[in-house]
């Protein structure tokens, strides 16, 4: 048979053809009913039309006079309908909001990114390390030595990977360990004010001398004309990576220094009592900042000491009756704080005070008349106090709260302007 005889239309006749096909059409396989409720069934894609089908139904249905952007009804419902550029604005929106969040979050919690910015390569350098160890372990707690992520513990590795070339460059003798204490703690009170601690020393191994080959090249170190550390100095870096840190015991090292001012820098944390260590310390300084605790009682051994301001931090407890022993005070604000108590009858040994302020510690109670005396207006301070400008002295008298003029504490000579 030639192919021309196998063709369909050979084979079947056009009739049997066209039955089939008329069979076969949905609505005479399925019935009636149920293919109009196939037809009818609405379509799971199809119940929330996309965007464009929305704008395509409504412009068919109610013409050419829709503005893109405006509202329509649509069988008494309000439809947005939204042109492609303020969906782009919106989407843009979107996306500068999200990435502000993720910057601010950054931001504030950079400082709690566990960093280890100083590698020991070379076993030198670890022997350096182990003996440096040894060097300072009466200087700071061994549990903070052995954290590798102190300030204590990076200061360590800074100083031993830079430790060949300082005993090169003849800054540093090996067996010079007065020298080598001083050095290590002038890292740790710079780094320590910092929030970020010593994660700013970016190079570990500088092609100049180091950081701290000379204690005055330090961040907050006021030296003498003889390269003496008299002063230690933070001011105005509360929104600054140089603060947000901490007052470090370390700091009673520096047995020179005679001015400690750590003002307005967001510091936290207790005043260490070490300071009482420094006893040729005039001023401690340490206003407007974050600090906790109760004032150490072992500052009362400061018989140099001249001006103590603690104002506007949340110092707690009762004012230390021991303050009454640094004889040499003139000045003495404890004011914005959280004190308790009854004002120590001890400070009448303060011969010398001309001013003292109280102001803003409302849970402190009783009198305080005893401060009341022709010296405390008539003593004047030396020029030495006002530290190289870094602040003002305060005002001559006694001040404390006022409510109608009244003085919240019992004191005929009080201040109540």
């Amino acid at each position: 048979m030639s192919s021309e005889g196998l063709k369909p239309e050979n084979i079947v006749s056009q009739d049997v053809r066209n039955s089939v096909q008329t069979e076969l059409q949905p609505e005479n396989i399925v019935s009636q009913d149920v293919h109009d409720n196939v037809q009818t069934e609405p379509q799971q894609q199809d119940e929330y039309p996309s965007y464009a089908s929305v704008v395509e139904i409504c412009s068919e249905d109610l013409g050419e006079d829709i503005v893109v952007g405006e509202e329509i009804v649509i069988d008494g419902v309000i439809v947005p309908i939204r042109s492609h550029f303020s969906s782009t604005i919106l989407r843009v929106f979107a996306t500068v909001q999200i990435a502000t969040i993720i910057f601010i979050c950054l931001w504030f919690n950079r400082s709690k990114v566990a960093v280890h910015p100083f590698t020991l390569s070379t076993q030198t350098e670890l022997n350096y390390r182990a003996y440096l160890r040894e060097v300072v372990r009466n200087v700071s707690d061994t549990n903070l030595l052995d954290d590798p992520l102190s300030t204590q513990s990076l200061a360590l590795d800074l100083f031993a990977i830079n430790m060949q070339r300082l005993i090169d460059s003849s800054i540093i003798d090996v067996n010079d360990t007065e020298k080598i204490i001083e050095r290590y703690a002038g890292i740790v009170i710079s780094a320590s004010f910092s929030a970020h601690g010593l994660n700013h020393y970016g190079h570990v191994r500088p092609s100049s001398a180091p950081p701290f080959a000379e204690l005055c090249t330090l961040p907050h170190m006021v030296c003498s004309e003889d390269g003496t550390v008299i002063g230690v100095v933070i001011q105005n870096q509360k929104t600054t990576h140089f603060g947000g840190g901490t007052i470090p015991k370390e700091i009673s090292v520096l047995r020179s220094l005679t001015h400690v001012v750590i003002y307005r820098s967001a510091i936290h944390g207790s005043i260490p009592k070490e300071l009482a260590k420094l006893e040729h310390l005039k001023t401690i300084d340490i206003r407007e900042n974050l600090i906790t605790g109760e004032i150490p009682t072992e500052i009362g051994n400061l018989q140099s000491l001249e001006v103590l301001f603690l104002s506007k931090n949340s110092i707690s407890n009762p004012i230390p009756s021991e303050l009454g022993k640094a004889t040499s005070l003139v000045q003495l604000d404890l004011s914005h704080n959280e004190l308790v108590g009854t004002v120590p009858s001890q400070l009448t040994s303060l011969h010398h005070l001309n001013a003292i302020s109280l102001e803003d510690n409302n849970k402190l109670t009783g009198d305080i008349d005893f401060l009341c005396r022709d010296e405390i207006k008539n003593v004047s301070t030396s020029e030495e106090e006002d530290f190289e400008g870094t602040y003002d002295l305060m005002n001559i008298g006694v001040h404390v709260d006022c409510a109608f003029n009244v003085p919240s504490l019992n004191c005929r000579c009080c201040d109540c302007t």
